[in-house]
Parts: structure tokens; C-alpha cells; sequence
């Protein structure tokens, strides 16, 4: 999570806010599913705006001239589940009728029980209230299962 400006004036954005509520460290960040007690995601009802400081409820935008100065809230403080993707071969090898004739088959899934990879949420401590910690997609370079099918023959 980022503070969303520039809040020790270096001319580098990125900083981290303030920490307001321990009981939000180490916790997971990659859960779109609804929370049925809140009706937002589980990483959204889980991590508030107000759980940092400053956020998108409040006016006053702090300053901290100095390299030194940033925000308490650690880099890396949450994380995200990897990627779980199982991939399966089956192959098959018959003999032909005659000699040095052979028939491969071989069958591939990847993704093969298709476990959605879920993408990061907003990290902007200024991001809408209604939009901060929201899942909007799944991270790139993922894909649903798929499979191909292979014969090889040999003479």
C-alpha cells in the first residue's frame, strides 16, 4: 500500500502511509470473494481506508520534508497466495504390427483443476473508499485450464 503522493517531498512517489491498526498485518490481500457480514470482498472488509493513515476519508494531507521521513507501514506487510496451477500428462506408447512401428498418444492439461489466479487490489491509500483494496481481475500471464492431444507414429 502506498500513501498515494509524495509525503517526504524527495520527489519520488511511493510512499508508504502511517499504520493505525496493528491487527491488519499479515494478512491476505488476493480474496475477491464477497464477505456475507460486509457485502464487500474479503480483502475489502478486512482492510479498511481508515486502518492507515492518510486515507481517502481524510482532507489533511501530511508533510514530512526529508529523505528519512516515510510512513511506518512496511514494505511487503501483506501478501498474496502464488499461483496454484496444477499441470497433468498422460502418454501412452503400442506397439505397431510390425517391427519398429510404434503409436504415441499423449494427452496435457494445464491449469487442470482451473484455480483462478486473482490479481492485486488498488494499494493507493487515496483510491475511493468503495474501490480501495477491490479485486478487479485476475493477474496476467494466467490461464484457465486447457488441454492438447498428441499422436506421434513411428516406422
Amino acid at each position: 500500500i502506498t500513501a498515494g503522493y509524495d509525503v517526504n517531498g524527495d520527489g519520488v512517489g511511493g510512499d508508504r502511509p502511517f499504520l493505525k491498526n496493528t491487527s491488519i498485518l499479515g494478512l491476505s490481500i488476493d480474496n475477491p470473494r464477497l464477505d456475507p457480514a460486509t457485502g464487500k470482498q474479503v480483502s475489502q472488509a478486512y482492510i479498511q481506508p481508515t486502518d492507515i493513515y492518510p486515507n481517502a476519508t481524510t482532507t489533511d494531507r501530511i508533510f514530512l520534508p526529508g529523505v528519512g521521513n516515510q510512513g511506518d507501514l512496511g514494505r511487503n506487510t501483506f501478501f498474496a497466495h502464488g499461483a496454484n496451477n496444477t499441470d497433468i500428462q498422460f502418454s501412452r506408447m503400442f506397439r505397431g504390427w510390425g517391427e519398429g512401428h510404434t503409436i504415441y498418444f499423449r494427452v496435457e492439461f494445464f491449469n487442470f483443476f482451473n484455480r483462478t489466479q486473482w490479481g492485486y487490489p488498488s494499494l493507493g491509500a487515496l483510491t475511493a473508499v468503495n474501490t480501495f483494496m477491490a479485486i478487479s481481475g485476475v493477474r496476467s500471464g494466467t490461464m484457465p485450464r486447457y488441454g492438447q492431444f498428441a499422436i506421434r507414429y513411428t516406422f
